[in-house]
Parts: structure tokens; sequence; C-alpha cells
């Protein structure tokens, strides 16, 4: 599959999961084993939103005349990559679900194998004469 449509299906993905988490915060909740609170709720949302962000974020870089298309997609990657380290080192402190780090250290490696990882892709200046 090539990079376009990849990106495509990635920014999809993430719309779909920010309006589930806006929408149906207590459906994430419990798919991810989350204790009923208000608090969760609210957090759900707020992740849904942010995700939202990082779908807008992606849609705009598969606009094949944008020149921020690598800096968007190093951006999503770091963000991705941000929110796997943290929801694992929750799940080994023992406050977190090993059930959320799953689903978001798979989208983070989709991320890196869809959108490269930072840096890879970049055009390196050509060599001094």
């Amino acid at each position: 599959m090539a990079p376009r449509p990849r990106l495509r299906l990635l920014a999809g993905a993430a719309t779909g999961i920010g309006l589930v988490a806006v929408a149906a915060p207590g459906t994430v909740r419990r798919s991810i084993g989350m204790r009923p609170e208000p608090a969760a709720d609210w957090a759900l949302r707020t992740f849904g939103i942010r995700e939202l962000g990082l779908a807008a974020l992606l849609w705009r870089a598969t606009a094949p005349s944008d020149p921020a298309q690598v800096a968007l997609r190093r951006v999503v990657t770091a963000i991705q990559v941000g929110d796997a380290i943290s929801t694992g080192w929750l799940a080994l402190r023992g406050r977190g679900s090993w059930r959320l780090w799953v689903p978001v250290a798979a989208g983070a490696l989709a991320t890196i194998a869809i959108s490269g990882w930072p840096g890879r892709g970049h055009r390196r200046p050509p060599p001094m004469p």
C-alpha cells in the first residue's frame, strides 16, 4: 500500500477513535477496564478531543502539496510513542491497565510503520564538494 493511502487509513482510524471517545466514553471505559468514575469519562472525552486533533494533523499530512508533511508526521508519531510509554509505565506501576496499553502500543507501532520514525524520510542535503 502506498504511503498516502496508509496515512488516510491512519487518519480515519484516529477520527473514529476520537469520535467514539467523545461520544461514548462509558463504552470505552468499560472496554479498557477502567473504574466507573465521572473523572474517567471526562479524561476519555479529553483524550477523544486530542485524538481528533491528531487526526486533523494526519489528514493534513495526506495533502500532496503540504510542505509541512514530514513535520506533521513526526509530531503525530512522537505523541503516539509518548502515549505508549506513559500508559506502559502506569501499567507497570499498577496504576493503569494492560488492556489500555495494548491498543495504545499497537497504535504507536502502526503510526511508526505508516508514518515513519521521526527523522526517517527526511532528505539529507547533498554532500559538500
